[in-house]
């Protein structure tokens, strides 16, 4: 709707220009032949009707300025070399306006070369203008010439050149906050597949984890089953819940990166939790604390516990549930050493769940909070996993998550 009507707007615009320059130029014409009284060069003369109609037909031009600046520009300048043969028409305004647009609209050498054309076009009314033998009235003549015919031509290419370099301004403003748009939008939607990952992903892996150690106790043990299935409920439960609270956030109309943020401040705390389960899941976890703890920037904090689950998530996924998993934590102040490294095993049959994407995600979370993430295999056959953070994240990336 505003687009329509800034069209409708543009076109009554050019509509009204088209008729008041066009008028003007025949009105200073048909003026200029009435008090003419030997000041213009001799020559033909055109009928009133035809001057009308051929400024009126240079004015009607200029409605198609928008669209085909230079071809309106020439055919504009074309008809008002017509003083050439006709000394007494005096064109003026149609062929600023036309100048005007290809100056503002186009670049420097389109803008030269018509700032030059219209200057030809000047330079053949000076000529019809200019006084022959009378020294008293020449000063009266320089003047106004040198103002009008000059000056104004200048002016009026100047402020066709400053209204283009504002123009292009103003589109590269606009360029550069849509690629701040579509790069805010980025990082939201990886913030969200992030988190989405390791709700998901972890949740699910316990429960597979925890199902499948059930499956394969259940004839000889059946006394672990009930624990296991109280496990995965818990889990599921667990897993709705954190979805329930990601799915508020992205419902809300609160940024999504600060809305997360405070909810990430105690996260370490909940590390015993997350060992805990992983042990219900049947996994050997160990964990070793070393130094003295501080306080950490809430993305720092939640980085770290997010590098654990991961961790512990790869470890059941792909070592299987019998193998040792032993869990660092170094504080070396400014830096948080977090490592997790799991022996050599063997995942249980028919549990291979993995998106592709948490290794990947883990390196994108450790870089934006100024960390360093290092993962790889072990000689045995194991597997590490060893991120290096600052203890507070870095000022110029507080707005990031």
């Amino acid at each position: 709707m505003v687009a329509h009507w800034r069209t409708r707007r543009a076109m009554l615009l050019d509509v009204v220009i088209a008729l008041a320059v066009g008028s003007f130029d025949a009105w200073v014409s048909l003026a200029a032949r009435l008090t003419a009284s030997g000041s213009i060069r001799p020559g033909p003369v055109l009928p009133p009707p035809l001057v009308i109609i051929l400024f009126c037909s240079a004015g009607a031009v200029l409605l198609f300025r928008r669209r085909w600046p230079i071809r309106t520009f020439l055919i504009i300048w074309v008809l008002y070399l017509t003083p050439i043969a006709f000394p007494v028409l005096q064109p003026f305004m149609v062929l600023l306006v036309a100048m005007f647009t290809v100056s503002s609209t186009l670049g420097r050498r389109p803008a030269v070369w018509s700032l030059l054309a219209t200057f030809v076009v000047f330079g053949i009314e000076i000529v019809n203008t200019a006084p022959v033998g009378v020294r008293a009235n020449t000063w009266s003549w320089v003047i106004p010439t040198l103002v009008f015919d000059v000056v104004m031509v200048v002016l009026v290419w100047v402020a066709a050149r400053l209204r283009y370099r504002f123009a292009h301004r103003i589109a590269g403003l606009e360029r550069r906050r849509e690629e701040e748009i579509r790069t805010a939008v980025r990082q939201e939607r990886l913030a969200v597949s992030r988190d989405l990952h390791d709700i998901v992903s972890h949740s699910v892996s316990a429960m597979t984890l925890q199902a499948a150690g059930a499956r394969a106790v259940m004839q000889q043990q059946p006394q672990r089953v009930r624990p296991a299935l109280d496990a995965i409920e818990q889990t599921g439960i667990q897993a709705m819940s954190e979805l329930q609270r990601l799915l508020q956030v992205l419902r809300s109309d609160a940024d999504y990166v600060e809305s997360t943020g405070a909810a990430t401040r105690e996260r370490l705390s909940r590390l015993p939790e997350l060992i805990e389960q992983a042990r219900r899941a049947g996994q050997r976890v160990e964990l070793v604390v070393s130094g003295d703890p501080c306080d950490l920037d809430p993305s720092v904090e939640m980085t770290c516990y997010r590098v654990i689950q991961e961790a512990l998530d790869n470890a059941g996924r792909h070592a299987g549930a019998d193998v040792v998993v032993r869990v660092q934590l170094e504080w070396l102040p400014p830096r948080l050493r977090t490592s997790v490294v799991n022996g050599a095993g063997a995942a249980r049959p028919g549990v291979r769940l993995s998106t592709g994407h948490g290794l990947i995600g883990l390196a994108e979370r450790v870089q934006l909070v100024g960390g360093e993430l290092e993962t790889g295999p072990l000689p045995d056959g194991g597997f590490r996993i060893t991120a290096t953070l600052p203890v507070t994240r870095p000022s110029m990336d507080r707005t990031e998550t």
